[in-house]
């Protein structure tokens, strides 16, 4: 909680693609969608993940409608909120 606003995360380390992996990809980007009130959902995501490329992962990252951000930048979003 910081101020009046509730964040809600989760948090995943991805070191492949595919399998399990895309599932929790998923799991973390499910959450970065949730904007109610004053929730907001975020994915701290790490790994493979931000590697520039044509896969999945990557591709929804890139056009994600919430907040994904890596574990190293979550202390500085908090702080703005």
């Amino acid at each position: 909680k910081t101020q009046n606003k509730f964040i809600l995360g989760e948090a995943k380390f991805l070191t492949d693609y595919g399998g399990t992996q895309n599932n929790q990809f998923r799991d973390a980007i499910n959450v970065a969608k949730i904007k109610k009130g004053n929730i907001t959902g975020i994915a701290v995501i790490d790994g493979i993940v931000w590697f520039e490329s044509n896969a999945y992962m990557h591709r929804t990252i890139k056009s994600l409608d919430g907040v994904a951000l890596s574990a190293l930048l979550l202390e500085e979003f908090i702080e703005k909120q």
